[in-house]
């Protein structure tokens, strides 16, 4: 089944807020290809934003709103962005869960026992659990990462950790790390460049940098290296 689109379509608001989505990608690798599209760049990420549409029941089309979409709108690009701050979290549910609830909703039935018993404080296994990590997207799955602009998804992020560290695992999620005093920026960031250039697919890579939220300040930024 193919969607079509009419121009009428594209030039209601309505329509447009019923399926805005925020994606984003790291500045220095789609800046240029970009240029004339409305985006906002925070710190070295640039958000796009795009229509979802499905075509078929678990497949959806994404059409990137351009300059020319926008003026017939009548909107600017920071009007865009706060209907996309209201909008995309209805469109695009967020997701924040623990990484152990993660991993064993991917597990198959008869494995999820073994790991819950690995997880669970007390386990006989003697296991360094590490620090406590999250991981958030969206329930679609895909092109999750800019949840991190939803500011409801920041704000339970904020109830469960405090202060937290986000690690960019790809365009598609967010790990997200307690800010303790055993949790070092150039270690995470370390960490994240290796998983990048090992791990991740090139076109799935989000950027080899590692983020801070602050509790007190309500303040999002990269963590420079000092």
């Amino acid at each position: 089944m193919e969607t079509i689109i009419s121009k009428e379509r594209l030039r209601d608001p309505d329509f447009i807020r019923d399926h805005l989505v925020m994606h984003v990608v790291g500045a220095e690798k789609e800046k240029e290809k970009l240029e004339g599209f409305p985006v906002i760049q925070v710190e070295d990420l640039l958000l796009v934003f795009r229509i979802a549409l499905p075509i078929m029941e678990s497949h959806t089309m994404y059409l990137t709103l351009n300059a020319d979409m926008l003026k017939e709108l009548g909107w600017t690009t920071e009007q865009l962005y706060e209907e996309a701050r209201c909008c995309a979290p209805i469109n695009a549910p967020a997701i924040l869960k623990p990484m152990q609830t993660m991993l064993m909703d991917m597990c198959a039935p008869s494995e999820r026992e073994e790991w819950k018993n690995l997880f669970e404080t007390g386990s006989s296994a003697n296991v360094d659990r590490g620090p406590e990590l999250y991981v958030g997207t969206v329930e679609e799955g895909g092109r999750g990462a800019a949840c991190i602009f939803y500011p409801e998804f920041m704000k339970e992020a904020a109830r469960k950790l405090g202060g937290f560290y986000i690690l960019p695992s790809s365009i598609h999620e967010v790990i997200l790390v307690r800010d303790t005093a055993d949790v070092k920026p150039l270690d995470l960031r370390r960490m994240v460049r290796e998983i990048n250039a090992t791990v991740v697919s090139r076109e799935d890579v989000l950027t080899d940098s590692v983020y801070h939220y602050s509790l007190k300040t309500k303040v999002f930024r990269r963590c420079l290296e000092s």
